[in-house]
């Protein structure tokens, strides 16, 4: 302050390069911070409504933005949801950001391992776009970690493309398997058509999938025991009926558990080619008759021979009775020793006819 300046009043002449003008942390000193973030909603395929909950605003949040204008707008840019299945259970997380009065960028995106394999994330993207719709935004922006190649694969379902990374962002290309920045141009006219290249190493065919709405690991299950079903409805003979009873059961108890079990499970069902499980349930019940005969003469030999013949049938009875005869008698010792003559005399060169004359003389022949 000068000494000849009027009392009470300070005057002020500035320093050497300072810029007068507004200063911009008090542009817009009236404006408040939001209270939190607007709820949304989006339907997924199968019918079922997703719901991405608003964030109240922190109070932590709410007081430094009564300090600084600059947080302040920040704190009404960003958009925090939590994401509830369709039966209010916390499933992930979704955080937007208004980056510039015409662009909006996905800062994060999760959804719990659990329950992926739904179409939660793609719904979640789904409703991010509309959200920046809304605000009549011209672009959506985004990073993709290099080791989630799934989450790229949905974003390009989308339309997003990969564009060049910014020259400020070079430095964090490392994180997370090197990032990837994507675009979506909202004014675009987006083609009908997915074009899809594949990658290294892809078979390309018919994807079988199940009912919308199915995560995959249902969706197996439901397969595995529509299979079973069909075979066992197929099976016939000893055990048949138990085999049906069983997988019945089965079924019946993860269809009341499940919902969507049960709708993939008759799907299933209907595609099964029962011609051809009919074919392999004859094939296995040969095997099992083949089987069993062969255990059940192995067991009747063993009550023979333990004394139990009353357990034996009679044709196992037969054959253990007369090769304990033969035995006994010494017969199976002299076609042995016959046998081996036989096969010394086919050696020479006169031996087919020795054999057979062997063979005469034993009364074979």
């Amino acid at each position: 302050m000068r000494e000849n300046s009027p009392p009470g009043q300070l005057l002020h002449y500035g320093v050497k390069g300072m810029k007068w003008g507004v200063r911009k942390d008090d542009s817009s000193p009236n404006v408040q911070v939001k209270q939190r973030t607007e709820s949304m909603s989006v339907k997924l395929k199968n019918g079922d409504t997703l719901s991405l909950n608003g964030d109240p605003t922190p109070g932590v949040a709410k007081l430094i933005s009564k300090l600084s204008n600059s947080y302040r707008d920040r704190t009404n840019n960003t958009s925090n949801f939590t994401i509830r299945d369709p039966k209010g259970g916390k499933i992930g997380e979704m955080t937007l950001f208004k980056e510039s009065p015409t662009s909006l960028n996905v800062v994060w995106v999760g959804i719990r391992n659990q329950h992926r394999g739904n179409g939660y994330a793609s719904a979640a993207m789904r409703s991010a776009i509309e959200h920046a719709k809304k605000q009549n935004l011209d672009t959506i922006t985004l990073e993709v970690p290099g080791d989630s190649p799934d989450a790229r694969h949905i974003y390009e379902k989308l339309g997003f493309k990969e564009v060049p990374t910014p020259p400020e962002l070079a430095d964090e290309n490392s994180v997370w398997g090197g990032l990837t920045n994507m675009k979506l141009d909202l004014n675009a006219k987006h083609s009908a058509e997915l074009m899809h290249y594949g990658i290294k190493g892809m078979k390309w065919g018919v994807r079988r999938s199940g009912p919308s709405g199915v995560s995959r690991n249902t969706n197996r299950e439901a397969s595995k025991d529509a299979k079973e079903f069909a075979r066992a409805k197929m099976f016939y003979g000893e055990g048949a009926g138990t085999r049906r009873k069983l997988i019945k059961a089965k079924v019946e108890a993860k269809g009341k558990k499940d919902p969507n079990y049960k709708k993939a499970f008759d799907q299933h069902l209907g595609n099964q080619d029962m011609s051809k499980h009919a074919e392999k349930a004859r094939g296995e019940r040969k095997r099992k008759n083949v089987k069993r005969s062969a255990g059940k003469g192995i067991r009747g030999t063993r009550h023979i021979l333990n004394g139990n013949s009353q357990y034996a049938s009679a044709a196992t009875a037969i054959i253990v009775g007369g090769a304990l005869y033969a035995h006994k008698a010494g017969i199976d010792k002299t076609i042995l020793n016959a046998g081996k003559k036989a096969y010394a005399k086919a050696k020479d060169p006169n031996g087919h006819e020795a054999a057979r004359n062997l063979l005469r003389d034993m009364g074979i022949g």
